[in-house]
């Protein structure tokens, strides 16, 4: 495989990137499932922003920063260079919807947007029960109807491949 980038760590990466976008709190670990995926082809790199056991809401000062930066270094070379999957997995803890994922959200957002004019490569894949799912499901057809949407964490990360297998 190629390099697997775990935040904060930096590295240089050459050839396909995938960003694994998606929430990091109040989930199984859904990020290792999805390595473990793309361990199978050994020229792509992937970039996750789940810090090991460290809780993101406990990120502070300094290496909210950090944190912060990684992400968006990373996210910017995978929607340039590589595939950005966004996975909507529904919630393993009792985790009021207003607040659940809310961040992640934000980011799906700015990337529909942006995906209009840049036509970079996206994989969307949303599990059931994830909160506002039918409607998140309406407007990503509605806005970007080219772009996959999965059902489950498996199709998505085949999607996924598939279209990075395609940069090398």
């Amino acid at each position: 495989m190629g390099k697997i980038l775990i935040a904060p760590n930096h590295e240089e990466i050459n050839g396909p990137l995938i960003f694994l976008a998606g929430p990091t709190e109040g989930v199984h670990d859904w990020q290792s499932e999805a390595i473990g995926f793309f361990q199978i082809n050994p020229n792509i790199s992937v970039a996750s922003p789940r810090r090991g056991i460290e809780k993101q809401s406990d990120i502070g000062g300094k290496k909210y920063r950090e944190q912060f930066e990684w992400e968006r270094l990373y996210l910017e070379y995978a929607a340039r260079h590589g595939v950005v999957m966004f996975w909507l997995p529904k919630s393993a803890e009792n985790i009021e919807q207003s607040s659940y994922a809310h961040t992640f959200l934000f980011e799906l957002g700015e990337f529909v947007t942006r995906y209009s004019s840049e036509k970079f490569r996206i994989v969307v894949g949303i599990e059931k029960e994830f909160p506002e799912e039918r409607f998140i499901r309406e407007m990503l057809a509605f806005k970007i109807p080219d772009v996959p949407i999965s059902n489950n964490l498996n199709d998505t990360c085949g999607r996924v491949l598939e279209m990075a297998i395609g940069l090398r």
